[in-house]
């Protein structure tokens, strides 16, 4: 039977090698790695509760004892979700090049404005809209 230990480091193992696997196909169709590392953290994070069960039977059940706290297995989900979150932002900023920014620096640094000043703008419109329609302004009943 495994412990606790045994059964992260074998879940870890398991999502390293689904998402170099999924890496490597995705990168045969000319497509960046981290596609395919997304599409496995997809699959991997839509697993609910009842498919965990079926995967580990005694998932629930199992915890280890940190600094005197217990820790569930779906908590230490949540930690490996993060950690995996923060190789692939690592990895996409590993890609990109410092000429490649210079070179289109001014063009997203107007596109990045117009787009955040579009978006206040018609949020703001329309929760005014919202506002007035479903509220009837200040005088709500």
């Amino acid at each position: 039977m495994l412990n606790f230990i045994n059964l992260i480091i074998l879940i870890i193992g398991v999502f390293l090698v689904l998402a170099l696997a999924s890496g490597k196909l995705i990168s045969l169709l000319k497509i960046p790695k981290v596609t395919g590392y997304l599409i496995v953290g997809l699959v991997i994070g839509s697993l609910d509760v009842s498919t965990l069960s079926y995967i580990f039977p005694n998932y629930d059940t199992i915890s280890l004892s940190i600094s005197g706290e217990d820790v569930k297995i779906l908590d230490f989900f949540k930690i490996l979700k993060e950690i995996g979150l923060g190789l692939i932002v690592f990895n996409i900023g590993g890609e990109f090049q410092l000429e490649h920014f210079k070179k289109l620096g001014k063009k997203v640094l107007w596109i990045s404005s117009f787009e955040v000043l579009f978006t206040v703008t018609a949020v703001s419109i329309l929760s005014a809209f919202v506002f007035l329609v479903f509220f009837d302004g200040l005088g709500v009943s």
